[in-house]
């Protein structure tokens, strides 16, 4: 076992720092997608399991599994730019083993974010890798759909399924993190929310705080703002019933002597009849 390690290590590293270039020139995708990483050595190639067996020993010698996560992130772009080369070039058998391939590395990225959630990991760094690729997967996959033939749409549809789906699992943890129930970046998280809200699956709502045109609180401080305006409304609506009693009441307390006069006044000019004695008088007369 450990010879054979070592063989596999020794060829990756000739691989890498010697043969590397020649065989990335031949081998490389041609897609232009400038978003994805360089393919290298493609499925079909006779090199092709020195790549897939160094990507796996990195895989076991990574011990946390967010750390696993963010790399398996990487894997999932690579398994993308090789689908996109290989669609190309009309390899539909290899391009459905890769996308099984995909498929695996989905569900694996989605365990091992649970497994770090369970730890209590800080899953900041694996979210934000883990939904940037199974976004481009939705995208790739889709252009990729319209590039084979028929009978080749199945795997391409299984993939797209599994793309979408560890992206809405990525969605939900942001969303657990920005609720404070998982650990991580709460201001990374609702930046990332805020510049793919335009990309966000049909039916997908930001969470609240995280409402268009605002920032990572622009909601919470427009409540607030909106929390004061009620209360200034309601203070003014205090003030301006406790000004009311006071002047119904300043009759009462006789602040006014001259409204108070000038009732005196009107029961005088209302005592007028008395002059109507006059008639009175007359009679006298």
């Amino acid at each position: 076992m450990i010879k054979r390690l070592a063989v596999i290590l020794t060829f990756m590293m000739i691989g890498s720092f010697l043969a590397g270039p020649a065989v990335l020139a031949v081998e490389s995708s041609e897609a232009g997608d400038e978003d994805l990483p360089d393919p290298g050595i493609l499925p079909g190639s006779p090199l092709y399991f020195l790549k897939r067996a160094w990507e796996g020993l990195k895989l076991r010698l990574t011990r946390a599994p967010e750390d696993r996560a963010v790399y398996i992130a990487h894997l999932l772009e690579v398994r993308l730019a090789e689908c996109s080369a290989l669609a190309e070039r009309g390899r539909e058998r290899l391009l459905a083993r890769t996308l099984e391939d995909y498929r695996a590395l989905a569900d694996r990225a989605e365990a091992e974010m649970e497994q770090a959630a369970g730890r209590g990991a800080d899953l900041t760094e694996a979210l934000v890798a883990v939904e940037r690729a199974t976004r481009k997967g939705g995208e790739v996959l889709t252009r990729v759909m319209g590039e084979v033939p028929e009978q080749a749409r199945t795997a391409v549809r299984l993939a797209l399924q599994a793309a979408n789906f560890g992206r809405e699992t990525c969605l939900r943890m942001m969303e657990r993190v920005h609720q404070g129930a998982v650990p991580g970046s709460r201001e990374v998280i609702a930046e990332l929310l805020q510049s793919i809200r335009e990309t966000l699956p049909a039916g997908w709502q930001l969470p609240p705080g995280l409402g268009p045109g605002g920032g990572p609180d622009g909601d919470d401080d427009d409540e607030a703002e909106s929390g004061q305006a009620p209360g200034q409304g309601q203070g003014g609506q205090d003030l301006g019933q406790s000004q009311a009693p006071a002047q119904a009441q300043t009759p009462g307390q006789g602040e006014t002597p001259g409204q108070g006069q000038s009732s005196s006044q009107s029961a005088g000019q209302g005592q007028t009849p008395g002059q109507g004695q006059n008639p009175g008088q007359g009679g006298g007369g």
